[in-house]
């Protein structure tokens, strides 16, 4: 029976791949179907096959194509007589030798046909046809030539199973070098997992280390105590701390010394020794002004601070001084005011606050610029950032702000700041007209409030009850807890007011005479 030439459409098969693009680039190459079954993954790439996925789909597709139609080579019988006597046959091609098959699976050895009959007395065929187009064994790179045999003899051929020879040398290698490739990747990827495993722990130790060693580690406070010597024979003086005001009677300010200090809250308390003093010390002074112990008297200590002005003394760490720098004070009143204040100034303490607002119409604090036209109707007054407005129906009483309110703030009792403020009190000239509750209305303002309020006029303020107006100051200002301390200087219409505002208030009461003496109020 002759056999069916095979036929191979390459161009059909890659269409039906879904890869018709690659049909001109293997024809250039001259693939047919023996040469493509012979193709690899580097020959794909060098057909122009360049995605990985085209190739995978390219290589399982040529390995289906091969297992489709397996050939089975035909070897000499075993133990078969040599065609010796036998007619030659016309037309009939030499038997060529065969290729060695490359790349072909290993085949298990077919047992040898031992009665195969000699071919010897085979009748000769006259018009046997040559096999000339043999099927190619799968994974063969060239096809194998059946030699032409009489038809008598092709059963035995068809029937006999042939064995194939080993894989070459370079298919083991390929093996072996594929086997060694896995074994270093896998070698590779045990080696990175115990890195990044290791790392790991390492890692989550250190944040636990961080998290709880901390809460192991516990530090003690170290405390330290002093404890002085008390005599046998002489009891221990018991303190008390009382959060009332007493006031004292001050001394002359020559008779005791400053002290600078500042009273602040600290988180750590001290143990102060006592030491008992044999020898009086002239640094410190002595009297009432220091009371027992330190700064708990009416002078400069740090129990609270203390200042006085026309023989008011007091403790406080906020002072404000509203001070009468109207035209009537030219004169006498005006000199002694500014040397009671200066004083009073200068023996303000380090740790104290205190401010200075003046007043006549328009109200200002000290050191601001203060300017009025001839009708005196209007003035305004201009500190280091703004502008403040005010305005007068008439030219004296009746004085108010426009738009902005000015609110001072505190300034520390620094030696600095000290002599600053004394340039002010030496420089600032006095200005036209007089009010009473701009001023204390500014003063009360200010963040925090005044402890203590020194407020000093020499006059009352025309067509206005100054009793009822000092009763509607006094309380506003004890709404505030602040203490008004008034001084009525020279000017007895003034006295029922200020009088009304200090008792209002709890505060102290002086009257100066037009002699210059001073003298003390009571209120109750």
């Amino acid at each position: 029976m002759k056999p069916k030439p095979s036929s191979f459409d390459l161009a059909a098969w890659l269409e039906s791949l879904g890869l018709a693009q690659y049909t001109q680039a293997f024809l250039d190459q001259e693939i047919d179907r023996e040469t493509l079954l012979g193709l690899d993954s580097d020959d794909l790439k060098e057909c122009g096959v360049n995605p990985l996925g085209h190739r995978k789909k390219l290589l399982a597709a040529i390995q289906v194509l091969a297992q489709a139609e397996p050939v089975v080579q035909a070897e000499p019988i075993v133990q078969a007589e040599p065609i010796v006597q036998a007619e030659p046959i016309a037309q009939a091609e030499p038997v060529a030798q065969a290729e060695p098959v490359v790349q072909a699976e290993p085949v298990v050895q077919a047992e040898p046909v031992a009665q195969a009959e000699p071919v010897a007395q085979a009748e000769p065929v006259a018009q046997a046809e040559p096999v000339a187009q043999a099927e190619p064994i799968l994974g063969t790179a060239a096809p194998i030539l059946t030699p032409a045999v009489p038809r008598a003899v092709a059963p035995a051929l068809r029937t006999v199973p042939a064995p194939v020879s080993d894989p070459s040398t370079e298919s083991r290698l390929s093996v072996h070098a594929a086997d060694a490739i896995l074994r270093r990747q896998r070698r590779q990827s045990a080696v990175a997992s115990m890195i990044i495993a290791l790392l790991s722990i390492i890692l989550v130790s250190l944040i636990l280390a961080f998290i709880i060693l901390p809460a192991l580690v516990k530090e003690s406070p170290v405390i330290v105590s002093y404890s002085a010597a008390v005599a046998a024979d002489e009891p221990t003086p018991v303190k008390r701390i009382s959060d009332s005001i007493q006031r004292k009677p001050s001394r002359p300010s020559s008779s005791s010394s400053r002290v600078i200090a500042a009273a602040t809250a600290s988180p750590v308390a001290v143990p102060v020794p006592d030491f008992d003093v044999t020898e009086p010390s002239m640094e410190f002074g002595v009297g009432d002004d220091f009371s027992e112990g330190w700064g708990t008297g009416d002078g400069d200590g740090t129990g609270g601070g203390g200042a006085s002005f026309f023989q008011q003394n007091i403790k406080a760490q906020r002072v404000a001084y509203v001070i009468d720098f109207s035209q009537s004070m030219k004169g006498d009143r005006d000199r002694l005011m500014r040397k009671e204040l200066a004083k009073s100034i200068e023996q303000l303490s380090i740790g104290m606050q205190y401010q200075m607002i003046f007043f006549s119409g328009p109200v200002w604090v000290a050191g601001d610029h203060v300017s009025m036209p001839s009708d005196r109707k209007s003035a305004t007054v201009k500190d280091a950032r703004f502008r403040y407005e005010w305005t007068s129906p008439s030219n004296v009483y009746r004085w108010s702000p426009k738009g902005r309110r000015q609110v001072p703030d505190w300034l520390p009792g620094t030696t600095a700041e000290r002599q600053k403020s004394l340039g002010h009190i030496k420089k600032t000239p006095l200005v036209a007209g007089t009010t009473w509750d701009n001023p204390l209305e500014m003063a009360f303002a200010m963040k925090p409030t005044p402890e203590v309020i020194f407020f000093m006029t020499d006059g009352a303020v025309e067509g206005i009850d100054t009793v009822k107006l000092a009763r509607s100051l006094g309380q506003k200002a004890r709404s505030k807890r602040i203490v008004v301390n008034t001084v009525a200087l020279m000017e007895p219409k003034a006295n029922a007011g200020m009088k009304e505002l200090a008792k209002t208030t709890g505060g102290q009461f002086t009257i100066v005479e037009k002699s210059g003496k001073v003298r003390v109020v009571p209120v109750q």
